[in-house]
């Protein structure tokens, strides 16, 4: 198992507007989540699956 932290805020005003931030993975940590091996053909590799880095995001909306 492994833990991410991800966090969002949301601000809003009486005129409709409304802002969200957020960070996803916010302390940057990797961790493989699912791994295989592929066939002796191409060398028998390991291709792992990981964890988004850390991302950053905004959205502004306006309700009417």
């Amino acid at each position: 198992g492994y833990n991410t932290i991800n966090m969002a805020l949301i601000f809003t005003n009486s005129d409709g507007w409304q802002a969200m931030v957020s960070v996803k993975n916010i302390l940057d940590v990797t961790h493989i989540t699912d791994a295989f091996l592929s066939s002796d053909d191409t060398g028998l590799a390991t291709n792992v699956f990981v964890t988004d880095p850390r991302l950053f995001g905004i959205r502004i909306t306006k309700n009417w």
